[in-house]
């Protein structure tokens, strides 16, 4: 693992996880130190039918590239002509080196579109497996420890575990006093956490980084190929079908990189 500085900022890291997950307020946290508003990620209201950006913000010495989310309610589409220029434009966002690369999940909600985000994330990310951490939200250390045999289990192509438990904002100027206060005592400890896991200033480059615009084409032909057939093994064991109910999946390239949101 490669010593570098980059830029002003002495972290940098990735964050992706499903919406709701909770990954867009731990970005703000990690840039801003706290929920104020307007908020450096703004928490997302589902998947959008139209090509979007991955968003990179700064602060507190930490550069934070927050992946779009995929929504369950309402999901949009996107036209079949667009899903490869969608995936290489998302691999093309986030290639780079990073010091953390988080992959984010809310307590609990391990489910079957869960595994494929987090299928995808190995396949985007490979090379820099060693930088990976899953970090569950709405959970404490103390569940998190009685929870890791199973966690470990789940997501065997990982060694780095951590939680974080930021209490939502209040309208009571009072309450939110106390919690804002709350959340910068989480905010300190999940640092020293992520210090702990991933050594400070040791920074990795996924693979995709060093490939060219050919090998990014053809690499997300591969992804593309690859969720594409992990979700049609799910859908035909059923493993999918609560979840068909309400996020209107379908097995078909066009929709595949809903993945990515």
């Amino acid at each position: 693992m490669a010593q570098q500085a980059e830029g002003a900022s002495s972290r940098r890291a990735v964050v992706m996880g499903r919406t709701g997950s909770g990954k867009s307020t731990l970005a703000t946290m990690l840039v801003q130190g706290n929920l104020e508003e307007p908020q450096a990620a703004p928490v997302g209201h589902g998947l959008r039918g139209t090509t979007e950006e991955c968003k990179t913000v700064n602060g507190r010495g930490w550069t934070v590239i927050d992946t779009v989310g995929m929504g369950e309610a309402s999901c949009g589409t996107v036209p079949d002509q667009d899903a490869r220029q969608k995936v290489i434009s998302f691999l093309e966002c986030v290639k780079g080196s990073y010091t953390h690369l988080l992959f984010v999940i809310e307590k609990g909600r391990l489910d079957s579109l869960n595994t494929v985000m987090w299928r995808t994330f190995l396949e985007v990310f490979r090379g820099a497996e060693k930088h990976f951490v899953v970090v569950y939200t709405k959970a404490s250390q103390d569940w998190l420890d009685g929870q890791m045999e199973e966690i470990r289990r789940e997501f065997p192509e990982c060694c780095n575990f951590a939680c974080v438990d930021f209490p939502p904002p209040s309208r009571d100027e009072e309450d939110e006093a106390d919690l804002a206060e709350c959340r910068a005592e989480e905010l300190q400890r999940f640092e020293e956490e992520l210090d702990k896991l991933v050594a400070p200033n040791h920074w990795v480059t996924p693979d995709i980084t060093k490939m060219s615009p050919v090998q990014t084409a053809e690499k997300a032909e591969s992804i593309l190929r690859k969720i594409a057939r992990l979700l049609k093994e799910l859908v035909d064991s059923h493993a999918l079908q609560a979840c068909l109910k309400t996020a209107s999946i379908i097995v078909d390239v066009a929709l595949i990189v809903a993945s990515f949101a």
